[in-house]
């Protein structure tokens, strides 16, 4: 999704505290690929809608991302191509984003795995340790379904012009 605008400005706060944000010089220096990217990342690391990872907020998830940008493709693809397919094809890199987030030395290629090394020998308590892969799976459709449906078609005139019809209808 594309606006092609030179310039997003957006207000911010409220009243006396209101302030106006330079979207597009924020956008230039993350570069186009991570603009595309962040709906996902921020779906994926937890939003109103979908669930975060206990004790890792977007800080941490940001400098995972920072310590792994292979995984900005990925991050593409899910919110280019929102289906449970995509997930499954991609599953492998988020899944070393996320094994990353937890422990950034690891040489671990399943959360499944870094949660028995964590549990052993970290002695991490349950819920300090990430999801299984099927959770974790399961995390990623939604976020998916969040970012890449959702968000996605949210500046699709036609989308909301069906929306609103299929509103009058129901009424």
């Amino acid at each position: 999704m594309s606006l092609s605008l030179d310039q997003l400005w957006i207000a911010f706060g409220v009243g006396t505290k209101c302030r106006y944000i330079a979207v597009h010089k924020i956008v230039s220096p993350l570069g186009s690929d991570r603009c595309k990217a962040l709906p996902i990342f921020h779906s994926i690391t937890g939003c109103d809608t979908t669930s975060s990872f206990l004790g890792h907020g977007k800080k941490g998830a940001w400098e995972t991302w920072n310590l792994f940008p292979d995984v900005t493709s990925t991050f593409i693809q899910l919110c280019c191509k929102p289906d449970t397919d995509a997930v499954t094809k991609h599953m492998p890199a988020v899944e070393r984003f996320v094994i990353l987030m937890y422990d950034r030395t690891s040489h671990k290629d399943s959360v499944d795995s870094i949660r028995k090394h964590l549990f052993t020998k970290n002695s991490r308590q349950m819920e300090n340790l990430p999801p299984s892969q099927a959770a974790l799976t399961e995390h990623v459709n939604r976020a998916t379904l969040q970012a890449g449906h959702c968000w996605a078609s949210a500046l699709d005139v036609a989308c909301h012009t069906l929306s609103f019809k299929v509103g009058l209808a129901e009424t």
